[in-house]
């Protein structure tokens, strides 16, 4: 009767070590949730500050043809229009290049060094971010820092959206509108209906003094992304 009375009490022992181990993993578990949900405002206004300035931004480009860097601008009510000319070609690394650097400019402001979240207790620690935008639009910020709330600390490194834009399609078409444009030495209607009745893309003109306005709707996330330029109307 000792002996079994032994193995009882072991057993109970074991089962009592296994309830405590448990609880303790579990508490473990919970604190962990409730230190990531208390960042749960930090996720998400970065988050939501890269989608907005990368598709904001890309907008806003769309607006000056593309190219920020033009020597020769048109003054609307819209933007400053680029003037291209016989030859112009949007070149793909020039064009990402001009993005990357407006949604980078984009996304500070967004941020206004997260004045709204200290504001709520976080306290960010000094950083230098990167933000880098690939051919196919996958937009990554690379933004190793700490922020810190009480006694809790998070570490972050990157962020990542997409802009919904098939880049090398659209680039495509407005390249092979500008040929067309200086091939016909006019407004090339043919091919702007052809392109609207296969694609649903919708390209318009109208004329500022010497010059020809066009805008190019492309598709975009269920939207269309408007992409302005300008030439000069001597063909006509």
């Amino acid at each position: 009767m000792k002996k079994k009375g032994q193995i009882t009490f072991y057993i109970i022992i074991g089962v009592l070590i296994l309830l405590l181990f448990g609880m303790s993993t579990l508490l473990t578990t919970v604190e962990d949730d409730q230190k990531t949900s208390s960042f749960t405002p930090v996720d998400t206004f970065i988050d939501l500050c890269l989608k907005q300035s990368a598709e904001q931004e890309l907008r806003i480009l769309g607006l000056y043809g593309g190219d920020i860097d033009a020597e020769i601008f048109l003054a609307s009510e819209f933007s400053s229009i680029p003037i291209f000319s016989e030859n112009h070609e949007i070149n793909k690394e020039h064009f990402l290049s001009n993005l990357t650097f407006v949604v980078n400019n984009g996304l500070n402001g967004c941020f206004n060094n997260f004045e709204s979240l200290k504001k709520q207790g976080f306290v960010f620690e000094e950083y230098d971010q990167k933000l880098t935008i690939d051919e196919n639009l996958n937009v990554k910020l690379f933004i190793p820092f700490k922020v810190s709330k009480g006694k809790t600390t998070k570490a972050y490194s990157e962020f990542v959206t997409k802009i919904d834009l098939n880049l090398d399609g659209f680039l495509n078409l407005t390249n092979s509108f500008l040929d067309e444009i200086f091939e016909v030495k006019g407004i090339p209607l043919k091919f702007m209906l052809d392109v609207q009745n296969e694609n649903g893309i919708i390209i318009n003109t109208f004329q500022s003094g010497d010059y020809d306005i066009y805008t190019i709707d492309y598709p975009m996330d269920g939207e269309y992304y408007l992409f302005m330029f300008a030439v000069k109307g001597v063909f006509i």
